[in-house]
This record gives C-alpha cells, sequence and structure tokens, in this order.
C-alpha cells in the first residue's frame, strides 16, 4: 500500500513498462527503496528522469519539470539517508556524493492532492499521468542514444 498521490512515479513510469523504449533507455523503479536508486545508478547513466510527486504550491495535477540545483544535490549536515525513504532528494544527494549522478538530471513531477493511506491516485494526479508521460516520450525522442534512466520515486 502507498500513501496516495506518492504513487505517480509509479503510474507514470508502468506506461513505459507496456511500450518499447528506445535502445539505451531503461526504467527504474525506486519506490519505498532509496538505495535502490543509487544502487541501479551504478550502470553510470548519461541522463536521469526522476518521476515524482513534488509540493511546489500548485494546483493538485499540475505538471512541473526542472533540474535540481546545485544546493539542492548538496549534502545536508544531519542528512541520513533511509533505504526505506520514498523521497529520491536524498538518494540523488548520496549519489551525487559518490560521483554515480549523471550530469544531466531531470525532475518531471507533479503537485499532489492528498497522502492518504490508498492504491488509488486523486482524480487530478491520475489525469497528470499520461501528460507526464507524453512529456517523458517528447524528452526521450529529442536526445540522441544514450544509456537514459526513467526513475520514479
Amino acid at each position: 500500500m502507498r500513501l496516495g498521490d506518492d504513487g505517480f512515479g509509479t503510474a507514470v513510469t508502468q506506461r513505459f513498462g507496456a511500450a518499447k523504449l528506445p535502445a539505451g533507455f531503461k526504467t527504474l523503479e525506486a519506490g519505498a527503496n532509496g538505495m535502490n536508486l543509487v544502487t541501479r545508478l551504478m550502470d553510470r547513466f548519461d541522463e536521469l528522469i526522476v518521476v515524482d510527486a513534488v509540493r511546489r504550491g500548485g494546483e493538485p495535477g499540475a505538471i512541473y519539470e526542472f533540474e535540481p540545483s546545485a544546493s539542492d544535490l548538496q549534502p545536508k549536515p544531519s542528512e541520513r539517508l533511509d533505504p526505506h525513504t520514498t523521497d529520491p532528494a536524498p538518494a540523488m544527494r548520496l549519489a551525487a556524493q559518490l560521483e554515480l549522478l549523471p550530469t544531466k538530471v531531470t525532475i518531471v513531477g507533479c503537485e499532489p492532492s492528498d497522502f492518504d493511506l490508498t492504491l488509488a491516485l486523486s482524480p487530478p494526479v491520475q489525469d497528470a499521468v499520461e501528460r507526464a508521460a507524453a512529456r517523458i516520450r517528447e524528452m526521450i525522442l529529442w536526445h540522441p542514444p544514450c544509456q537514459k534512466g526513467v526513475e520514479s520515486g
């Protein structure tokens, strides 16, 4: 069981499970295990697209696309990576410290509506799943072939 809209990344990456991705592209499911992302990044990707629920103050279902800043990737003084965390940010900070994080990282996020204990996404977030998947397809098609990962948090 997950917390409602926190399943956004999983729902988006599942869209790619049924579709054939171009050579060199992989989907990664970090899910409830931040260390899984760090471990998978040992495969040395050229680019990483992280898909997750992201609170930025917009309307539920709003899609965001941004690159984390250098300060976003700096370790926090008291931060310890919990291997069961669902937040990809601490895992990305650890990967950056270990020099495993690709140079190009893009976050495709969706403003959540709720994090109730349920298997279902809220209606606005469910409506955003295909929009986010379509945007990621565009990102993939406009890049030359290389080793890329699409990860959900």
